[in-house]
Formats: structure tokens, sequence, C-alpha cells
């Protein structure tokens, strides 16, 4: 209950957020190298994933104490509207999302940036890894920020999301 915590909290998030960059659909992510082939650019879902769960934690915190969310709850919110939107539907308008009845998961994005022009995306067709699905720590990382969101908003959306691409690991196992 050492607020001194969550107001470092706050400047390190909004410091993380600040570093986001607009791709050209409009939506913001960490744009860098893209992992597996340096001449292109693009926001990874991991990359997303990662830190957006750990600002998620923050909202969770605040959201569920009385006492915090009088003091902190409007940038509470504000993280998890930045998770909806630059996360989740991010993902969806992007054909990232292959939902399969009980089974979902995401898979590789196909278009990509050159890092002197953010404003237009490069089409890549022989880049192998395109339309792969994301390995399940990949996808783990997802599902634990559908779930925050679903912890906060109740939002049926979200725990469907997270159960069926648990439901797809576990019929892998």
């Amino acid at each position: 209950k050492d607020t001194k915590w969550l107001d470092g909290g706050i400047r390190y998030f909004d410091f993380l957020i600040g570093k986001m960059a607009t791709d050209p659909d409009g939506y913001k992510g960490w744009i860098g190298v893209y992992g597996y082939d340096s001449n292109y650019w693009q926001d990874a879902l991991v990359g997303d994933a990662i830190l957006i769960e750990g600002i998620l934690d923050f909202s969770v915190l605040v959201l569920e104490d009385n006492a915090l969310k009088d003091k902190y709850g409007e940038k509470a919110k504000s993280y998890v509207e930045i998770a909806k939107r630059d996360f989740v539907e991010k993902w969806d308008k992007r054909g990232c999302w292959n939902d399969g009845g009980p089974y979902g998961g995401y898979i590789e994005f196909d278009k990509f940036l050159n890092k002197d022009n953010l404003k237009e995306w490069i089409e890549a067709p022989e880049e192998s890894r395109i339309g792969i699905s994301h390995p399940f720590n990949k996808q783990f990382d997802a599902a634990r920020v559908c779930l925050r969101i679903y912890r906060i908003t109740g939002e049926k959306l979200y725990h469907d999301r997270a159960e069926k691409i648990y439901f797809t690991a576990k019929s892998h196992f």
C-alpha cells in the first residue's frame, strides 16, 4: 500500500507507452527489427503481450482496491483501453486471430515496415513465417493479457479468447 511504488509504476508504464509508434493501420505498438529478418521492421504480438501484461497487473491491483481506485482508477482504466484497442483489436483486425470453434490461436502477421518509413506496409510473401501459428509460450502471453482484461471488465470475449488458446494447447498435449 506504499503508493510511491504505484507512482513509479505509472512513470514507467507511461514511458513504455510513449515508446509505442503508430502503424499504417492506425494501431500502436512497439515497432522494431523483425526477429527473423533484419531487413524488415514490425511490432510483434509477443512483445506487445509481455509489456501490456505488466501494465495490466497494475490495473488489476488498482481496480480491485477501492482506496487505490479513488486515486489511480482513471489511469488504470486508460491502460485497459490501450490493451483492448492496441492488442486484442489490433491483432484481430490484422487477421492474426484464428478461431476454430473451441480452439484458437494467433498467427504471424503478413506485413512489414521499413525502418525509415513507418507509414506504409511492405508485402513480403517470401518470409517463411507468415501465417504460421505462434508457439505456445507466445500464445500463453496473449492469453494472460486476455485474462487480465476479462478479470477487470468481465467481458466474455476476453475469457473465451484465453480459453480457446488453452484448449488448443491442451489438445496438442
